[in-house]
């Protein structure tokens, strides 16, 4: 088992729903977290990873709004 924390600033602009941020570990899922203002420090605490050591770690914005001018950083 691992276990690692993330600190992250993480800003967006939108106007009804906040876009969310997704932490994946081998194109898993292990944490979300909706992005609601603007370059606010972001810690995802104590991911857990069980099993063997992981291939990779990825991020992604999971926005599929189509607001004008919305964004996400």
């Amino acid at each position: 088992m691992a276990t690692f924390d993330l600190y992250l600033d993480l800003s967006s602009v939108y106007s009804s729903t906040a876009p969310t941020f997704e932490v994946l570990i081998d194109g898993v899922v292990v944490s979300s977290l909706s992005v609601t203002s603007s370059f606010t420090p972001v810690t995802l605490s104590s991911l857990i990873y069980n099993g063997d050591a992981p291939g990779y770690l990825s991020f992604r914005f999971n926005d599929a709004n189509g607001e004008v001018d919305r964004s996400v950083t």
